[in-house]
């Protein structure tokens, strides 16, 4: 009879075990669930918040535009360039007398950082063009000679010259503005406002 009663006893005690250990596997697989369901949340916060951040990106790089002109200097003094940039054209008197020096012609572009950010490393990529020759910072008393701008706050424009070249060349070339955005992505702009991110292509 004591045999039977141990017996019983240990068949209850296996069967409470198993019933223990069922219900501690549910409550595991239940907080399985729940920090599956959080991670998942999460996930979703950082997509949206990268999601905004890309979005608000993308509106501010395309504040950045670019025009073109074609401006006029004198041949005989080339360095007046700022002027023109400053004003919009550079027409000398002797232009306007007999005898006057040849005015020569310069294609320009204007880029104009409307965005709420800085923007870095401008450079021009063009078709057959080669590289403008000065830029001219608003703001600026001199010319650089460089045909890379390093930093253009907002608000702020820059003009790049190409020296002895008309307007039409720049279009002709597809002239395009490539500039690097307050995290690092390269963009480009074009003279038709279309704007693309461009890092996998440089």
């Amino acid at each position: 009879m004591s045999d039977a009663i141990v017996a019983i006893g240990t068949v209850a005690t296996l069967i409470l075990i198993v019933m223990t250990v069922r219900q501690q596997g549910k409550a595991l697989g239940l907080q399985i669930q729940q920090l599956e369901h959080e991670r998942r949340v999460r996930e979703a916060e950082r997509e949206r918040v990268e999601q905004e951040a890309r979005q608000q990106r993308q509106v501010q790089v395309r504040r950045v535009r670019i025009s073109s002109n074609e401006l006029e200097y004198d041949s005989a003094s080339p360095y007046g360039l700022v002027a023109f940039a400053a004003m919009g054209s550079l027409i000398t008197e002797e232009r306007s007398h007999p005898g006057a020096r040849n005015v020569w012609q310069a294609a320009v572009i204007t880029a104009r950082n409307g965005s709420d950010m800085g923007i870095r490393n401008l450079s021009f990529h063009t078709e057959k063009l080669e590289r403008p020759d000065y830029i001219y910072p608003s703001g600026a008393t001199e010319l650089l000679k460089t045909y890379e701008l390093g930093h253009l706050p907002p608000g702020r424009e820059a003009t790049f010259i190409w020296m002895d070249r008309v307007e039409r060349a720049l279009h002709s070339a597809k002239a395009e503005l490539h500039f690097s955005d307050e995290d690092g992505h390269r963009w480009a702009t074009d003279l038709q406002g279309n704007t693309v991110r461009v890092d996998q292509v440089e």
